[in-house]
């Protein structure tokens, strides 16, 4: 898989501090232009799956962040531009998600050569065989260790989300992400069997227990999910070194019925309250050899979450061939 979108925004002098996180970068031509140019880069170290940047392009995040004084500097899109001001929001979040899967299906059929950022290929044929995901973050809001709704309250929030995102077009796999309370999880699979999704995928965020943040042990998370039958179950946005007792129990509880597989963090953990990264990032080589662990635990798919770049993903070439 490609590696940490909105960290490698950051890293590209994108602002990622709002409320729909790395999709601001979609409401200018410069963060469309760098956006593009990532997924490129991914595509370029190694990536045969792309998630679209749209995250946290919730349709509450959206109503937050046109409140912000700094939008007035951006020239909206006309959908957006047009909208009565009762409607703006909708407006918005439709195009944030049409406009997140749009880019990453065209890097996905474009070769990576002359993408400016470092990692480069030789020219070469439009690439095949890469698939697309549309994602949605947690509704709990990032590493919640409790719930604050409940179980039908998270389904009706994400039966909304979903509609948005199907409605703009359907991706290769529709990937829950940063999944860890009881309510979210059993809300997302609820509301995916309620639209009957069929190419789902499922990422956990977990702690040193194996257990999910909010204290979800793997085999309720599994079960949870059965009704939909997932194509692929990650260990995801978990750190790096604390991946492998969820990873080794989603194995023995799939075996060969579903693609397990791992995206995880470096070694820097979020400060909410001075809204920044502490601590040291990990080396690509140091992560290609946690990968490596990884796939002698059973994962079959092998990609980054945040703090993850470009190099990180080409470091993990080699391992999955």
């Amino acid at each position: 898989m490609d590696g940490g979108m909105g960290t490698t925004l950051e890293d590209r002098g994108i602002n990622t501090r709002t409320p729909i996180w790395g999709s601001f970068a979609l409401l200018s031509e410069k963060g469309r232009t760098i956006t593009a140019a990532i997924h490129r880069d991914f595509v370029a170290a190694g990536a045969q799956i792309l998630i679209a940047n749209n995250h946290n392009a919730f349709f509450s995040a959206c109503e937050e962040v046109l409140e912000l004084d700094e939008l007035r500097a951006f020239s909206w899109p006309e959908s957006v531009a047009v909208a009565a001001k009762s409607k703006r929001a909708s407006a918005l979040h439709a195009f944030l998600n049409d406009e997140a899967l749009a880019i990453a299906r065209a890097a996905a059929v474009t070769p990576p050569f002359g993408s400016g950022h470092g990692t480069t290929s030789a020219p070469d044929t439009p690439r095949e065989g890469i698939a697309v995901a549309t994602c949605l973050g947690s509704v709990e809001g990032p590493y919640a260790t409790q719930s604050g709704m409940s179980t039908d309250d998270a389904c009706g929030l994400l039966e909304r989300e979903i509609a948005a995102r199907v409605a703009t077009g359907k991706a290769d796999l529709f990937l829950f992400e940063t999944l860890t309370t009881r309510a979210e999880i059993e809300g997302a699979a609820r509301a995916a069997h309620r639209l009957r999704l069929d190419n789902v995928a499922v990422g956990v965020t977990c702690g040193a227990d194996g257990h999910t943040l909010g204290g979800v042990d793997m085999d309720a998370a599994v079960a949870a999910f059965a009704p939909v039958d997932p194509l692929a179950f990650f260990v995801q946005c978990t750190r790096y070194d604390l991946v492998v007792p969820a990873l080794e129990r989603l194995v023995e509880l799939f075996g060969d019925r579903c693609a397990v597989g791992v995206y995880a963090n470096d070694g820097r953990r979020w400060d909410p309250v001075r809204m920044r990264w502490a601590g040291e990032r990990i080396t690509s080589e140091d992560y290609r050899r946690c990968a490596g662990e990884w796939l002698a635990a059973g994962a079959c798919i092998i990609g980054g979450c945040c703090g993850t770049s470009p190099e990180h993903v080409a470091g993990l070439r080699d391992l999955t061939r």
